[in-house]
C-alpha cells in the first residue's frame, strides 16, 4: 500500500502527454497546408505547360465562340489539371504519409488537407498567373484573327484528381508502415517511488 504522499508526488511528476501530441498533430498539420500551397504553383506551371487551350477566330462582333474541335481542346484542358494534380497528389500522399507514419491516420488527414490547398490554389495560379487572358489578346487582335483562350475547369470533378492521387500515394506508403512506429504517443515513464526516511 502506498503512501498518498506518494502518489500525489508520482502524479505531480507525470506529464500529461495529450497536450503535446495535440500540438504536434496541429503542427503537421499546419505543414501540409504549407506544404499544399508551395506545391501549387508548381504544379499551376506544369498544367499550363501541357495543356493546349483553344485558337478561335474573333467575331465580328468581338466574341469567341468555340467550335466542336476547339470544345474538345478544352475538355483536354481540364483532363490535364486531374492528371497533373493526381501525379502531385501521389508523390504528396507517399511522402507525407511515410515522414509522418508516426501520427497514423492524422497522415490521411494532411494528405488530404494537403491536395485541398494544393488542388484550390493550382487552379487559381494557373488561370490567373501562367494562363493567358483571352479578353486582352481579343482587344489587340482584328476580325477573324486567333486568338488563344485561357485555361479553365468545366466541371469540379478535375479537383478531385489531387486527393485520389493523395489517397492512393498514402495506401501506398503506409503498406510499407513498420506498426511500432505509428503511435504519436510516448509510453509513460516509469514511476519512481520515493520512500520516507
Amino acid at each position: 500500500m502506498t503512501s498518498p504522499d506518494v502518489t500525489t508526488a508520482w502524479e505531480a511528476e507525470r506529464p500529461a502527454p495529450q497536450a503535446s501530441v495535440d500540438g504536434q498533430v496541429a503542427g503537421f498539420l499546419g505543414l501540409c497546408l504549407s506544404i499544399g500551397a508551395v506545391l501549387a504553383p508548381l504544379a499551376a506551371w506544369v498544367w499550363v505547360g501541357l495543356a493546349d487551350p483553344p485558337t478561335v477566330p474573333l467575331a465580328s462582333d468581338g466574341g469567341l465562340y468555340l467550335g466542336e474541335r476547339a470544345l474538345d481542346q478544352q475538355s483536354g484542358v481540364t483532363l490535364w489539371f486531374f492528371v497533373v494534380g493526381g501525379c502531385f497528389g501521389v508523390v504528396a500522399g507517399l511522402a507525407v504519409c511515410w515522414f509522418g507514419r508516426r501520427f497514423g491516420w492524422w497522415g490521411v488527414v494532411g494528405v488530404l488537407a494537403l491536395c485541398m490547398v494544393g488542388a484550390v490554389a493550382s487552379r487559381y495560379v494557373g488561370v490567373h498567373v501562367f494562363g493567358s487572358d483571352p479578353k486582352a489578346a481579343a482587344g489587340d487582335a482584328q476580325v477573324g484573327e486567333s486568338v488563344r483562350l485561357g485555361v479553365q475547369l468545366d466541371t469540379w470533378v478535375a479537383y478531385l484528381g489531387w486527393p485520389i492521387g493523395g489517397l492512393l500515394g498514402a495506401l501506398g506508403s503506409i503498406a510499407c508502415w513498420n506498426r511500432s512506429e505509428t503511435s504519436p504517443e510516448a509510453p509513460p515513464p516509469s514511476p519512481t517511488l520515493s520512500l520516507p526516511s
